[in-house]
């Protein structure tokens, strides 16, 4: 008997008239869904212990990714970064790691102001996004305008 995943995330019997139920033990949910991995479609989370983000990391001019939580940015002279418009709770953080000169930050959508300029090393920025754009949470050394 085979089954097929369904577009609503239930596996179902290819033969439709059966109905199949599969009961397994706790150690079989360990198995596939670790205690590290959660989905929880918008249910709070309470977590215990760090929490490892994805990291980029860019030398030279370029586009900020949306889908690492950190940029960390080397700079081989004056350099231009872009940052497109994220989601809406979306946080995101920029770091300047290696100074080869000003590293200068354009969001699409800025909500204060119109750029940020690393021009120190460990110049950093946390923002979050919202219905009005990029919102700078937090500035460590950059410069805003």
């Amino acid at each position: 008997m085979g089954f097929l995943k369904d577009t609503d995330g239930i596996a179902r019997s290819l033969k439709a008239d059966k109905d199949i139920t599969y009961r397994y033990a706790d150690s079989d949910v360990a198995t596939y869904l670790p205690t590290n991995v959660a989905n929880i479609g918008g249910a709070n989370l309470t977590l215990t212990g760090a929490v490892i983000a994805g990291v980029q990391n860019i030398t030279g001019p370029g586009a900020v990714n949306l889908t690492s939580l950190l940029t960390q940015i080397t700079t081989t002279g004056a350099d231009a970064f872009s940052l497109a418009n994220g989601t809406v709770g979306q946080i995101k953080m920029i770091s300047l790691v290696g100074y080869g000169g000003n590293a200068t930050l354009t969001p699409t959508t800025f909500s204060n102001g119109t750029q940020i300029v690393f021009n120190s090393l460990n110049d950093t920025v946390t923002m979050i996004y919202g219905a009005n754009g990029w919102v700078t949470m937090a500035l460590q050394g950059a410069i805003q305008s």
